[in-house]
């Protein structure tokens, strides 16, 4: 962006010295200049310098930093910690024993003069190695999550093919169902006509128990008068059995009465004898 605006403030000088600017011409009878060869070689002078600040020396700059860094750290006993730097920012890399020490390397990275931020990636020992613990265990687990997927898969496969037998079944289960349903529309026909035939018989037997009852009611009747008649029978019966019994004990009383007389007969000509 500075190189471009250079560019194009150097061309606008250009312009106003040589009186090129022909879509201004009041700047050049107000501001009369007589041509000067110096002036363009200043101007050229001065796009150079701002190339020069803006492209040439902020890679020299970054790259005395990073030396700066580099040589602090070896210095100080950190000359296995890598380290780079972009745009005077610089990024650590490594291992650290403490958490001091991780510290100590950020801050003499931060104490070198032009540096503008630091991002610290250098772990802890410890934690490096909980961290390769933790890779293997990950590996681990996604070979056997890996082998588990297989497993599903050949599931999945095999219940594709199951579910390819059940759509072949559930087509002969529909063919079968639209068999039955016209099988139930036939029998609905079937059973309307009976049902009303049933009815008509229904109609005729609760016409006959109609006459069952008015003849079982006239039964009942005749069955009470003889029952009457029974009883009058009953009693009349019972009247003459007692009158039968009281006749044969009589009899019986008058047949001891003439056996006894028979016998003293007997004893009296068996004593005349």
């Amino acid at each position: 962006m500075s190189f471009t605006l250079s560019v194009y403030n150097y061309q606008i000088i250009k312009n106003h010295l040589y009186f090129d600017n022909v879509q201004n011409p009041i700047l050049i009878d107000e501001h009369p200049m007589k041509r000067t060869p110096f002036l363009p070689i200043l101007a050229l002078l001065g796009v150079l310098a701002i190339l020069f600040v803006t492209l040439v020396l902020p890679p020299l700059r970054n790259a005395s930093i990073a030396k700066a860094v580099r040589r602090n750290l070896v210095a100080r006993g950190y000359g296995d910690v890598e380290s780079s730097l972009k745009d005077r920012h610089v990024f650590l890399w490594g291992r650290s024993k403490t958490a001091e020490e991780r510290a100590a390397v950020e801050a003499i990275a931060r104490n070198v003069p032009g540096v503008a931020g630091v991002s610290n990636y250098t772990g802890l020992e410890d934690d490096l190695a909980a961290a390769v613990a933790t890779s293997e265990s990950l590996r681990t687990e996604l070979g056997e999550t890996l082998a588990r997927l297989e497993v599903t898969s050949r599931k999945l496969d095999a219940m594709r093919e199951r579910a390819e037998g059940t759509e072949a079944t559930l087509a002969e289960t529909r063919t079968a169902l639209a068999q039955r349903t016209e099988d139930l529309a036939a029998f609905k026909a079937a059973w309307s006509r009976d049902k009303a035939e049933l009815e008509l018989a229904l109609d005729t037997q609760k016409a006959d128990n109609t006459k069952l009852r008015e003849t079982l009611a006239n039964t009942e009747i005749v069955l009470a008068e003889a029952r009457r008649v029974l009883a009058a029978r009953d009693r009349e019966y019972a009247r003459e059995s007692g009158e039968l019994k009281q006749t044969l004990a009589d009899l019986g009383t008058k047949l001891k009465s003439t056996e006894t007389d028979l016998a003293e007969s007997e004893q009296g000509k068996k004593a005349a004898t």
